[in-house]
């Protein structure tokens, strides 16, 4: 699938916020080697913003929340204009997939999943439907 690195850097966070909860070991195994594979793929991404940090920084003015720095008003649309071009660049990612059942998921047993966190790792969920032969009905009129 091809994603930004924007993107892929709100899939990395939410990742992240996901390891601390205990999960089915399937599902556990899937997130961590999504998360191996994201570091990998954002490593340019993160050189690359370190750079254009390194380049501005002596036109800083401050640190905003996020961690990145203020400028002044005749350097910050400059800024910004570089750090979209970067956060828009395409990458081609690969995720792991599974096939999971959710009718075995018992709440009681696992940290319950909100529907938000379920969005975020809908990729990781094989979207191939087995169709049995029993499930084939023909109707001839």
């Amino acid at each position: 699938m091809k994603s930004n690195n924007y993107n892929l850097v709100q899939l990395a966070l939410a990742l992240d916020g996901m390891a601390s909860k205990k999960l089915p070991i399937k599902l556990s195994y899937a997130i961590v080697k999504n998360r191996e594979t994201l570091r990998t793929l954002l490593d340019p991404y993160e050189k690359a913003l370190a750079e254009l940090i390194d380049r501005f920084k002596d036109k800083s003015t401050g640190t905003a929340a996020n961690g990145l720095p203020i400028f002044s008003e005749d350097v910050q649309p400059e800024f910004d204009a570089e750090l979209e071009d970067l956060l828009n660049l395409n990458v081609e990612y690969d995720p792991f997939t599974i096939k999971y059942d959710f009718d075995k998921y018992d709440d009681n047993k696992f940290d319950a999943l909100t529907p938000m966190e379920l969005a975020k790792i809908s990729f990781i969920f094989d979207k191939e439907e087995e169709i049995k032969e029993d499930d084939i009905q023909i109707t001839v009129e």
